[in-house]
């Protein structure tokens, strides 16, 4: 994963949080350009991502989960990051549990 604190390009792994947060729009049936208007981010961008062109930044995933009813779960400090500090793991829906 980048550095630059973007999500989704070049992701491996069971379950990313950009594979989460891609099967959730595909699961209520969004279109980029609905989930635009709704979040305030660009079509283009969101198209992009789940074309698997580009990786989204942290404030724009939070944007994108509001609409979409999710919440972002902190996991816990990664090697060199101090405590409390962790990067979200998990995309969830409202009220479950990560």
């Amino acid at each position: 994963m980048a550095t630059t604190g973007a999500v989704g390009k070049g992701e491996r792994g069971p379950e990313t949080l950009a594979r989460k947060l891609r099967s959730v729009i595909e699961e209520r049936g969004m279109t980029a350009f609905r989930l635009g208007k709704d979040s305030g981010v660009d079509a283009g961008v969101i198209q992009r991502f789940l074309n698997r062109e580009r990786g989204l930044t942290l404030a724009t995933v939070e944007k994108l989960a509001e609409v979409l009813g999710l919440r972002l779960v902190e996991g816990g400090p990664g090697p060199g990051r101090p405590r409390g500090r962790g990067r979200p793991r998990a995309v969830t829906a409202k009220g479950e549990e990560a």
